[in-house]
């Protein structure tokens, strides 16, 4: 906590350059800016043909896809904009850049909001949140490093800058820094790439009124009433009563009812029939 503290000054604001920087490009997106949309299109489509991240991603290989995320974001995202910030100035563009890119693609390739449903807005703030706190970190850890340097030439009357008389604490800070940043860049690719909105299609509704089995539809014809037996390791029972039965003096048993077990819905023609079993 100590590295943090003391490299607040260079982590502040780069996390209000990055939330400013996303706000403006979802706006442009969501105003439909021509501009915003056609580089997101541009980006998104050099992406799936030349990316070796999106090349394992289309093979299916979610874990090789995820690694070479972590490994992209960490090393040739992270670490440059660290060693950036020894020119203090240079990492502000950087992530003004990074967090424009980052609001342009809270639309999707239809140019819809990826915010409006649900599931994709948890997703997306989801993944944004876990990429912008570590590169906040490591943006402003460079910063930090910068600032130290600093300090220092002006201290020794500015000579010798090429022997980089960082405080002592600098290079320390910048390492711990990295220890708390590097397990979220590897949570933010693995979440991003093995989340469920990613891997499974989302199912579409079903009216209710297709939902229900044949049986129920018969017993609610009839004003018949369903009743449920369960039992550990046998499966569920589902018997009906149908008042037209009960009054033509038919028997409702046991032996009536059929219990299955991972198995196909069936429909007996007996007074109680089953609707549908689980375990």
């Amino acid at each position: 906590m100590q590295a943090l503290k003391r490299a607040r000054t260079g982590i502040l604001p780069i996390a209000l350059t990055y939330l400013v920087s996303v706000m403006v490009g979802a706006a442009m997106a969501h105003s439909g800016n021509h501009f915003a949309l056609a580089y997101r299109d541009r980006m998104v489509g050099r992406a799936m043909t030349a990316s070796a991240v999106m090349k394992a991603f289309n093979r299916g290989d979610r874990v090789r896809t995820a690694s070479f995320h972590f490994a992209g974001n960490l090393v040739l995202g992270a670490v440059p904009q660290t060693l950036a910030g020894i020119g203090v100035l240079p990492p502000y563009p950087i992530a003004a850049f990074r967090g424009w890119v980052g609001g342009i693609v809270s639309v999707d390739g239809n140019h819809h909001s990826r915010l409006a449903d649900r599931r994709q807005r948890y997703y997306y703030l989801s993944v944004f949140l876990l990429q912008f706190v570590p590169y906040c970190l490591t943006g402003g850890a460079g910063v930090h490093l910068g600032l130290s340097w600093y300090r220092n030439l002006r201290t020794s009357g500015f000579h010798l800058p090429w022997k980089l008389p960082l405080a002592r604490t600098a290079i320390p800070d910048v390492l711990r820094i990295y220890s708390r940043a590097a397990p979220l860049f590897l949570a933010a690719s693995f979440f991003e790439f093995l989340a469920p909105s990613v891997n499974e299609p989302r199912r579409p509704r079903v009216p209710p009124s297709t939902r229900r089995p044949a049986a129920r539809q018969i017993v609610e014809k009839h004003q018949g009433a369903i009743r449920v037996r369960s039992k550990v390791g046998k499966g569920t029972v589902f018997r009906s009563s149908r008042p037209d039965l009960q009054q033509s003096g038919a028997r409702l048993s046991l032996k009536n009812c059929i219990t299955l077990r991972r198995q196909p819905l069936r429909y007996s023609a007996s007074p109680a029939f089953l609707l549908g079993s689980s375990r």
